[in-house]
């Protein structure tokens, strides 16, 4: 039997801020990203392809899912399987962007680090989860909105992808962005329930492309 995220009232009700709240979302997101596979895209050429790929398909994705957002007009019920599916992806996505940034270790580079390594990501993570065992809004509203604590600048290691921030800004807020999109992503398709199986594909595809990124980084030096 299909379950539904969001009630149609209760997603009537959401109104312009959730919808503002979504779309600034996407335009850091978006901004970061850019950031994100210029640098990569820098340092190798292959795993440039691959993120630039990822982030032209984030775009695509992204603009149809706010259009679906901005028009209150809820899709169809999403099944439990897919919405835990796509809730699910929300800590996976947080847990890849956290071992992609200090592996195995949970000891962060500077205190702001470890604070949202510790305790944001997980609270995060488990908001997502009980949004997607008790289809409650109020979840997955909340862990859409303490996510955007993950782009505070946290990161002080010095490599290709924090450099520019680091001399800009004293330090880094791209450890999380991976973490942040998907994060976006399964959240607009949880609350809009437009374009779930690309939201889906997508986000799983990602956290795929960052536990590469884990093991080449970590254990082959790859892409450095």
């Amino acid at each position: 039997m299909a379950e539904t995220s969001l009630p149609r009232e209760t997603s009537a009700r959401i109104g312009r801020p959730v919808n503002g709240l979504l779309t600034l979302g996407f335009l850091l997101a978006a901004g970061l990203l850019g950031r994100l596979a210029f640098d990569l895209g820098r340092r190798d050429a292959l795993f440039g392809v691959l993120v630039w790929g990822f982030y032209a398909c984030f775009l695509a994705l992204g603009l149809a899912q706010l259009t679906g957002v901005w028009r209150a007009d809820p899709g169809a019920a999403l099944s439990r399987g897919r919405r835990i599916g796509l809730a699910l992806a929300i800590p996976a996505g947080l847990l890849g962007a956290i071992l992609d940034c200090m592996g195995l270790s949970v000891h962060g580079c500077s205190p702001v680090c470890t604070f949202l390594t510790t305790v944001l990501a997980p609270l995060i993570g488990l908001l997502a989860l009980l949004h997607g065992l008790t289809a409650g809004s109020g979840w997955i509203l909340g862990a859409g909105a303490l996510s955007f604590g993950l782009l505070v600048p946290n990161c002080e290691c010095y490599n290709p992808v924090n450099a520019f921030w680091i001399d800009a800004l004293g330090r880094s807020p791209a450890c999380f962005v991976s973490g942040f999109t998907v994060t976006l992503v399964a959240s607009c398709a949880l609350i809009s329930r437009h374009f779930v199986r690309a939201a889906l594909a997508l986000a799983w595809s990602t956290i795929a492309v960052i536990l590469v990124f884990f093991v080449g980084h970590h254990y082959f030096r790859w892409p450095w």
